[in-house]
């Protein structure tokens, strides 16, 4: 066994509640990189390299390999869901170059650097390609200690919904009752995920004219917007509640 002597980063309950994800060092020099409900808590570790079941464990000559192999398992996560991510108002330098104006810092260690001109390019890059203006590496912790959390898109469509449902929206009925549909479901429904993914970023705070001239046609707007799978039980909840 190997006694972990420091723990350089580390993110708890991920990528579920009770794993986590840890770059750390042992005894005998070496940087290891553990994932799991298992390793990532423990004093001591395995002094050789688990790759298979719940817990993993592999080692590195240096911490910067460490914490590369730690990077590269988070975007893995965030292939299949929205990372969270924080405004940072200050400058960061990479490859020479300066980038003003604040960023955008991205739970699964991407710097988003959108162009201060309208309709400006949006650029990315991996924050260990990147430092502060004093030299200092950009660093995930960094979002939460001196960051804004941005709500995700979901959550920033979650509140569009919560807010008008008791309202006239003006969109259609059958729109209307939709979105009271996804909030009985908590939100817990494969046309409300579609419907994310399918409205633009730039959209969302727009006019959704793409709701309008349903009125009360809810197999019309069944047929362009639920799945079809969760078709009738929309149309049930129109009934009962109509």
């Amino acid at each position: 066994m190997a006694q972990v002597v420091e723990t350089i980063a580390r993110r708890d309950d991920f990528p579920i509640d009770g794993e986590a994800y840890v770059v750390g060092k042992v005894d005998d020099g070496r940087y290891f990189f553990a994932w799991g409900p298992s390793y990532p808590f423990a004093d001591d570790v395995p002094s050789y390299q688990i790759e298979e079941g719940e817990s993993g464990l592999s080692y590195h000559e240096t911490e910067e390999d460490a914490r590369k192999a730690f990077l590269e398992a988070l975007r893995s996560e965030f292939e299949t869901r929205e990372p969270c991510k924080w405004y940072i108002d200050r400058v960061f330098i990479r490859n020479g170059e300066m980038y003003d104006c604040g960023f955008y810092l991205r739970e699964d260690g991407i710097i988003e650097w959108h162009e201060p001109i309208p309709n400006g390019d949006v650029q990315e890059f991996p924050i260990e390609e990147c430092t502060y203006e004093d030299g200092v590496p950009v660093d995930l912790d960094d979002g939460e200690a001196i960051g804004e959390l941005i709500p995700s898109k979901k959550d920033r469509i979650k509140n569009i919904f919560l807010n008008l449902h008791r309202s006239d929206s003006d969109w259609s009925f059958a729109a209307d009752k939709f979105v009271q549909w996804c909030i009985s479901k908590d939100f817990q429904v494969e046309s409300f995920d579609n419907f994310v993914e399918w409205l633009d970023d730039d959209r969302i705070d727009s006019v959704w004219d793409f709701w309008f001239g349903y009125g009360d046609d809810f197999e019309k707007f069944a047929d362009d917007w639920v799945s079809d799978e969760e078709r009738e039980e929309y149309l049930e909840y129109c009934r009962e509640h109509a």
